[in-house]
């Protein structure tokens, strides 16, 4: 491997990734395993020089609030998966 682009994407998953290297192009989308932390990337392409997959949705559930402005909607909680 020599690079991984983009560095960064979305919470909610579904950014493409593509991993650049050499010596893919034995390999089939059913051969190769991206991980990224513990959740799986979902191979989409492998070339010789590349593997392209979508990075996994990870449920996350965030609380929002409104700094005390409506005390009877101070938190809500948004999920994301």
């Amino acid at each position: 491997m020599t690079s991984i682009v983009p560095t960064n994407g979305s919470q909610i998953g579904g950014t493409e990734v593509v991993v650049t290297g050499s010596g893919f192009s034995c390999a089939t989308t059913s051969d190769v395993m991206v991980m990224m932390g513990a959740l799986e990337c979902e191979i989409t392409q492998v070339t010789d020089a590349n593997i392209t997959c979508l990075s996994a949705t990870q449920q996350m559930t965030y609380d929002v609030d409104n700094s005390g402005t409506d005390p009877s909607n101070d938190i809500l909680q948004v999920t994301l998966s």
